[in-house]
């Protein structure tokens, strides 16, 4: 069974970490807490599981010719990366029959293989020298995750496009309004410094909000830039209260058109990341539905 098995099977002997871990003299209870403030332990155990025998299945995946490549330890085939021999450690040190999980194996031209695994730990006496990892390869299905997170990023990309399209004309107005502001400000400013006696405090106030308003529209280009890039989404820390009023902005033009007044009621503070503040958006009509 273990040379027709398509599945891949490495047999181990684990008695070098038994040894290791009685040497620590820690409660089973509070080994998991223990390793994990000590990770070159980890480092350190990982050497010891010595591989005693690999199957044609296993050979055939990391692109072996014998099991004699890999008569050594399980650094053979585990890359640095790997995070799952602790939580085998733990398993294995509590006496728990198997332990599962899912990794990368090295090659032997350096490929990182991805796979799925489970190490059995036998209960009798001589169990230790009989550890078995059977070992199947997921690349096909991590090629098929990867190809469905692209086609959804995708669809995304399309469906802000498509959004972008309909949103338009509101996004012209919302742009055209520091622009506008600007022309006023620089004409005021202008004025003021045309008279017999230029008001500077006039002046510097007038340039100022040309500064604010221009500032205003640079993000305004880059939050529509960023919108239609192609980027992973990210977590972050917003405030309801500016993305309601961003959003009603952009719909104002629209709702002019139809006689709506919009009154937002938001807070008035700034909130931390444990707030959740309550924001209405209510609409009403100011004239009789034409």
């Amino acid at each position: 069974m273990f040379d027709a098995s398509r599945i891949g099977v490495v047999e181990e002997d684990w008695t070098g970490i038994r040894s290791a871990l009685k040497s620590l003299n820690v409660d089973k209870a509070e080994l998991s807490d223990y390793l994990a403030r000590n990770p070159h332990f980890v480092r350190q155990a990982r050497p010891l599981a010595k591989i005693t025998d690999v199957n044609p299945a296993l050979q055939k995946m990391v692109g072996a010719n014998s099991s004699s490549v890999f008569l050594d330890s399980v650094d053979k085939l585990l890359g640095e990366s790997d995070r799952t021999f602790l939580g085998a450690l733990v398993a294995f040190a509590h006496g728990e029959p198997f332990y599962e999980g899912e990794t990368d194996l090295i090659a032997l031209d350096g490929r990182r293989i991805p796979v799925l695994f489970t190490i059995t730990f036998p209960a009798e006496a001589d169990g230790d020298r009989n550890v078995l990892a059977f070992v199947v390869d997921i690349t096909e299905r991590r090629q098929s995750q990867d190809a469905l997170l692209a086609a959804q990023a995708e669809l995304a990309h399309a469906a802000r496009v498509a959004t972008l399209g309909e949103l338009t004309a509101s996004i012209a107005h919302e742009v055209n309004q520091p622009l506008a502001a600007i022309v006023t400000s620089g004409e005021a400013g202008l004025r003021w410094l045309r008279r017999d006696i230029p008001n500077m405090e006039e002046v510097a106030a007038a340039i100022s909000r040309i500064v604010a308003e221009g500032r205003r529209a640079s993000e305004i280009v880059t939050r529509i830039r960023a919108f239609l890039k192609k980027k992973p989404a990210q977590q972050d820390i917003l405030e309801i209260g500016e993305i309601i009023e961003e959003a009603a902005l952009l719909v104002e033009r629209e709702l002019s058109k139809d006689d709506i007044t919009l009154k937002l009621e938001t807070p008035t503070t700034a909130t931390t990341a444990h707030s959740r503040p309550n924001a209405r958006w209510v609409a009403h009509r100011s004239t009789p539905p034409r």
